[in-house]
């Protein structure tokens, strides 16, 4: 199904669309995931990221066919980002793996300023706090619980400036240099 012009929320200039299942969202998607700023955080372990590896790793998300939401993060109309958001439920299996505990209802997030113009700007710590909004109060969530690495001191500082809280550390499943990486346990509440 696609999803142009499906606005999930917005705050100003700043836009979470629908990402569409679209060659324009595709490859800026690829493009954003291989910026070595994104890279260093995401997934750095894995290969360079391939137009493939995105429709399978996305393409369910956009036919429904599993739980996550994929949004582009939009300025003024410009594309500047990447943002998936979901419940945990399905997903229970990791959080033992992590023995991390979070209340039913959970949701969680993972986010990308793939643009490099667009760091430092204000713009991930926006799109949290708007996206935990339209979790806590469209979709009904609990609480917002994610990680982050607990090396990556800007992204860390962008989620306490979006409302989160620093809840304690664990062994996150994501791996850098073949190693599992610990992260800090993000949340918000309504």
């Amino acid at each position: 199904m696609d999803a142009e012009g499906v606005v999930i929320a917005a705050d100003g200039e700043l836009c979470l669309r629908a990402m569409r299942d679209a060659d324009d969202d595709w490859t800026r998607l690829v493009t954003w995931r291989n910026r070595p700023h994104v890279r260093a955080w995401w997934d750095p372990d894995d290969p360079p990221y391939t137009l493939e590896r995105a429709r399978a790793d996305c393409g369910p998300a956009l036919r429904g066919e599993d739980p996550d939401r994929l949004a582009v993060i939009e300025v003024a109309g410009a594309a500047v980002g990447f943002v998936q958001f979901y419940p945990w439920a399905p997903y229970r299996h990791e959080l033992e793996l992590m023995d991390v505990d979070l209340p039913e209802g959970a949701w969680s997030l993972d986010i990308l300023i793939g643009e490099p113009e667009w760091l430092d700007r204000g713009v991930g710590s926006r799109t949290v706090r708007l996206l935990c909004d339209h979790m806590l109060h469209r979709e009904g969530a609990s609480c917002v619980a994610f990680g982050v690495d607990r090396d990556n001191a800007r992204a860390r500082a962008a989620y306490l400036r979006a409302g989160m809280v620093a809840a304690g550390e664990y062994l996150d499943l994501d791996t850098r240099g073949g190693e599992r990486v610990w992260s800090v346990l993000m949340v918000r509440t309504p």
